[in-house]
């Protein structure tokens, strides 16, 4: 949005037409306010699988790590505007990463902290829709 370019400048002027000053600025701030409001409901939630020092920034890290390399896959898949697509996924990271080195400060869970269990069908239809939804952006995928 700062730039005038991505998702939601695009849905904008769709929309809407053409973006001002202000609408950007109000963009910025509702951004900021959403990225505060979830990084909190991610501790929160978080709280639960808290029962030893330093578990939920072994479970978030990794799931930090995926998250950045499906970005970055999806971006080099973005046939209209590959370069572009890889800004913007490199700015969601950089955006992203104070919340990768925040030390949240988790109070333990009194109680037994919750399993993770792992379910291979899980796996498979997250794998599943992530190459439905980049076999699908924008113009497709193009060779």
């Amino acid at each position: 949005m700062i730039i005038g370019s991505g998702d939601s400048i695009f849905a904008w002027r769709d929309l809407v037409g053409h973006e001002t000053a202000g609408v950007r600025g109000v963009a910025v701030l509702i951004g900021i306010c959403a990225y505060v409001l979830f990084s909190r409901m991610l501790m929160f939630h978080a709280a639960a699988f808290s029962s030893a020092a330093g578990r939920v920034e072994r479970l978030l890290r990794p799931a930090w790590m995926a998250g950045v390399v499906a970005m970055a896959l999806a971006a080099s898949l973005y046939a209209p505007d590959r370069l572009g697509a890889m800004r913007d996924a490199a700015l969601s990271v950089a955006a992203s990463f104070p919340l990768l080195l925040s030390r949240p400060g988790l109070v333990p869970a009194r109680e037994p902290a919750a399993l993770i269990l792992r379910d291979n069908r899980l796996v498979a239809l997250g794998v599943t829709v992530f190459i439905l939804f980049a076999a699908t952006m924008g113009q497709g995928m193009s060779w």
